[in-house]
């Protein structure tokens, strides 16, 4: 199985690909370098923390904006879309990419929309639906999510929590801050497909519980958004049987069907 796993989180966005014999490359993006047609992105990680800290080109602090994330998303799209050179089946893997990376590229999209991106918001949901979530699935088939900061100390002994001194947004004077950020986000997408490999090996999920035991759940395989998305209970993928996922008092709807994939419809 060919693993991609991309994330975007507040200014950096980074991509993970698998390559031959398990040698996989890292792409990164961040959206405040200065426009500047010689430095073209995306770039690997060591490369535009290097060219960052030397100071060979210029960080600035603006948003991302509609063309950027059009650029971004046919880069993803080339590298794991049906078409990929990289192999039968890819599979891009976005660990809460419903509730979290592809909303908010989504929502950032319409505010510098042109004729060139008016469709981008439709394409960012053809991609979520094409991906899997493993948050996602969790919540679909136990009614409560599986994040990846409790999960990945208990199944990898790594700890990929984002970094306290290292926030993921930067003011222009923040060169290291944003060398950095490429960095660490490049290397979570990278342990974030050794994760997603190692628990359809186990077929199931580990993680530590708020109480701080640790708790399993079996996994029979991965599930695309989309297939979940249209999944009735009691007649899951492959015949085997499913249960609606519990309603935990605690959590009050928000992890209801329509609320969690609304921004596919426009709802944001």
């Amino acid at each position: 199985m060919n693993v991609s796993t991309f994330e975007l989180a507040g200014s950096v966005a980074a991509l993970y690909v698998d390559g031959p014999g398990d040698v996989g490359y890292s792409r990164v993006w961040y959206h405040g370098f200065l426009d500047s047609p010689s430095y073209p992105l995306p770039l690997t990680a060591a490369d535009a923390a290097r060219d960052i800290r030397s100071g060979a080109v210029e960080v600035g602090s603006f948003c991302w904006n509609a063309r950027e994330i059009s650029a971004m998303l046919n880069h993803v799209d080339i590298l794991t879309g049906p078409d990929s050179c990289l192999g039968d089946d890819p599979k891009l893997f976005c660990w809460n990419g419903v509730r979290g990376t592809f909303r908010e590229m989504a929502a950032i999209t319409p505010v510098m929309a042109d004729a060139a991106t008016t469709n981008r918001c439709a394409d960012i949901a053809a991609l979520a639906k094409r991906s899997y979530d493993p948050c996602f699935q969790f919540i679909r088939t136990f009614g409560f999510p599986a994040r990846l900061e409790n999960v990945a100390p208990v199944m990898l002994d790594e700890d990929l929590s984002e970094p306290e001194d290292l926030p993921m947004t930067h003011s222009d004077s923040d060169k290291q801050d944003v060398a950095r950020a490429l960095e660490f986000l490049a290397y979570r997408v990278e342990a974030t497909s050794r994760l997603i490999k190692w628990i359809r090996q186990e077929g199931g999920i580990r993680w530590k519980t708020q109480k701080g035991t640790i708790a399993r759940r079996e996994l029979s395989g991965w599930r695309s958004v989309k297939a979940l998305m249209e999944t009735t209970y009691g007649a899951g993928e492959g015949g085997e049987p499913m249960t609606e996922p519990r309603r935990w008092p605690d959590y009050e709807g928000q992890y209801d069907l329509p609320k969690i994939t609304g921004w596919m419809r426009g709802e944001l």
